[in-house]
């Protein structure tokens, strides 16, 4: 695999119920911030924290470091060559304090599966191989898995912006294909007894062919060369061992996707569970839950669909169908209202909701829901560099986003203005942009809208044949009553699937 992309993007996805925090310590800073915001927390290189991961490197004896894939809360992620079986591989570094529990996850996770492993097909990346590091920081957890492309949230969010090849877009065809082969995957694991309890666009890879026949350099030409900082402290003192000298920037997956097969591949099997004995809690991101378990924390198989459901729509629609930008639940609710119709309370009267844009306000106006109009909307984007769509540019002005509504650009910044933080909202407000004319252009009627930002292209909409079994397809899924929720089979008999549109 390449990486958990749930960790190294913790806002792109959202905050789950459960979520884990990235580690930090009350000391005071110790060394200078870093200029780029792909990069993990340098001061989580303590003891307990990161290992000290260096290009050129060899763990475990076998494993030449290569370049950086990625980092997470919790990880760094490496892309290496096992020079026993000359096979390229990633290896994913755990926190020394984290280690121990990452071991016990991982083991039971994956005891769960691999009992039933033939049954998952080729949808499945298992690890190959676990080991441990001795470092200046701790004792650390290394996962081997097979590499694997970027993921299918990178997929979407290049997609989105128009910042690949048109040859790489995520266009309707595709999108079809992919759902089907993660709709059966669930259907493997439901019909196994297993729940996988994180369904997210994170949590799915893009299957590579075998690269192994390249050499080093030629797999690091594809990629990129390494782009590194200079790790310096603030005291002007030499950077101990426990700290790497330079800061890594990960590499661009989506250089790989020349050689994309086409299928997915499903990671992280640390939130797996049976069926039989669900957890009292999820690690999915609260855009991805179900209501019952946002309202009253009932967890189960049907939790697994739900996450299906908005998944299927993300990939289709290239966005996000419940997005948390201010990563709160009752702003996933209040979206769920908007779109699906009012919220049942277990006793059948409805859910009284906080009104999205003031917090003091119950919501008492009850709109027709707009799902349907939504996924008429749909309209993905081409390739900027598609000379076919020169002239198709939306000059669409963008009104203050939600967040600057909300909390005011200095409160979500910080007093300070970290630039680190800066950028990763000016990301969350660049996704914003597409969201609030989306739902703005639908409340006034305007289903035609071609939603984006200003000077980007559009293209790419969707049929009504398809929107119209799109729609039925994700009302089953989507369904308040979870005894009326389509099951994963039921989902993989429905003929948004099959038909060629």
């Amino acid at each position: 695999m390449i990486f958990d992309d749930s960790e190294s993007r913790p806002n792109e996805e959202g905050t789950s119920k459960n979520n884990a925090k990235e580690q930090g310590t009350d000391n005071p800073r110790v060394y200078y911030h870093q200029t780029s915001d792909n990069i993990e927390n340098i001061e989580n290189y303590r003891v307990g924290g990161y290992h000290p991961v260096a290009l050129g490197g060899t763990l475990n004896g076998h494993y030449n470091i290569l370049h950086k894939l990625g980092h997470g809360g919790f990880s760094t992620v490496w892309l290496a060559q096992d020079t026993d079986k000359a096979k390229y591989v990633a290896i994913k570094v755990i926190m020394a304090e984290a280690s121990e529990e990452a071991m016990n996850v991982e083991e039971t996770g994956m005891d769960k599966v691999s009992s039933e492993s033939a049954r998952f097909g080729d949808f499945v990346n298992f690890p190959t191989e676990c080991f441990w590091i001795a470092g200046p920081n701790g004792l650390h957890l290394a996962i081997v898995s097979p590499l694997a492309g970027p993921s299918l949230a990178q997929l979407v969010e290049a997609t989105q912006f128009g910042e690949m090849k048109q040859e790489h877009v995520l266009g309707g065809r595709m999108a079809q294909r992919l759902a089907l082969q993660i709709t059966q995957a669930v259907s493997f694991f439901h019909n196994a007894g297993i729940g996988h309890g994180d369904l997210t666009c994170n949590n799915m890879l893009l299957e590579l062919q075998n690269l192994d026949h390249l050499a080093p350099e030629a797999l690091l030409k594809l990629l990129g060369h390494s782009q590194v900082e200079v790790v310096a402290r603030l005291d002007a003192k030499r950077v101990q061992p426990t700290a790497p000298k330079y800061a890594i920037e990960p590499a661009n997956a989506l250089n790989l996707l020349p050689y994309w097969t086409g299928n997915i591949k499903i990671i992280d099997f640390g939130t797996v569970y049976s069926l039989n004995d669900p957890p009292k809690d999820l690690n999915t991101p609260f855009s991805s839950c179900p209501p019952e378990y946002l309202l009253f924390d009932k967890v189960g198989k049907e939790a697994d669909i739900w996450a299906l459901g908005v998944l299927i729509y993300k990939i289709r629609a290239c966005k996000d169908l419940f997005p948390d930008i201010m990563g709160e639940d009752w702003e996933v609710l209040t979206q769920m209202e908007e779109f699906l119709g009012p919220i049942a309370s277990q006793d059948g009267s409805p859910v009284a909701l906080i009104d999205l844009h003031d917090d003091s306000t119950p919501s008492t106006e009850r709109e027709e829901p707009l799902l349907s109009e939504l996924i008429h909307s749909i309209n993905v984007r081409k390739s900027r560099e598609d000379p076919e769509d020169k002239d198709r540019k939306a000059d669409v002005g963008v009104t203050e986003t939600l967040s600057q509504r909300k909390l005011g650009r200095q409160d979500i910044c910080g007093a300070e203005g970290d630039s680190r933080e800066i950028g990763q909202i000016d990301q969350v407000q660049r996704r914003e942009q597409l969201i609030e004319l989306t739902v703005d252009g639908l409340k006034n009627g305007r289903t035609d809208l071609k939603v984006a930002v200003k000077g980007e292209s559009v293209s790419g909409r969707i049929s009504r044949e398809e929107a119209d079994l799109l729609i039925d397809l994700l009302q089953g899924a989507l369904n308040y009553d979870v005894g009326k929720r389509l099951s994963s089979d039921e989902m993989l008999r429905h003929p948004w699937f099959s038909k060629n549109f």
